[in-house]
């Protein structure tokens, strides 16, 4: 019984995050009106809602109760750090003001460590295990878990800083 509730309690969480970028994905279309007047604006909007139904899907089918919870929790966990690592990444781009050489060398070294997060999740549970296949899929959920989290920080620094580029724009 505690193991299907803590499944449904993760389902529940990554499909409200899911839903919370739907909201802030419709808001930033409706801030910027002439994107839709884009070339290739329609493809772009298809192509992020596409993404958004896979991760339901697989969102979904991965936590079901079939999935060894030590995949999930596992996963979770280091999906959850190299999300805080992107956050921090993003967040020294946007506003830590580097040179573009300091800035291309902190992107490289950042997507390696996250990579490494990922691969890390995949052989932390191959060593319990002994099974490749569930290493695979831990080293995936980690990945789904940080990007849903990336992409939800992401899209709410969307919202604080279109209005200010909206008004640059006007000016």
């Amino acid at each position: 019984m505690k193991q299907i509730k803590l499944y449904r309690i993760l389902r529940l969480t990554l499909l409200n995050v899911i839903a919370a970028n739907i909201i802030m994905i419709i808001i930033a279309i409706f801030m910027y009106p002439p994107l839709l007047s884009m070339p290739h604006s329609t493809s772009y909007i298809l192509k992020l809602a596409v993404l958004i139904f896979l991760y339901v899907i697989f969102v979904i089918l991965a936590t079901k109760v079939i999935t060894p919870q030590s995949i999930l929790r596992i996963g979770t966990l280091f999906g959850a750090i190299a999300a805080m690592t992107e956050i921090i990444h993003i967040s020294i781009e946007n506003f830590g003001h580097l040179n573009a050489r300091a800035e291309t060398v902190s992107t490289g070294i950042f997507m390696v460590a996250i990579f490494l997060l990922f691969a890390a999740s995949g052989y932390c549970v191959n060593l319990n295990k002994k099974n490749i296949i569930s290493g695979l899929w831990t080293g995936l959920w980690s990945a789904v878990v940080c990007m849903l989290l990336v992409m939800t920080y992401g899209l709410s620094q969307h919202q604080n800083i279109t209005p200010q580029i909206v008004g640059n724009l006007e000016l």
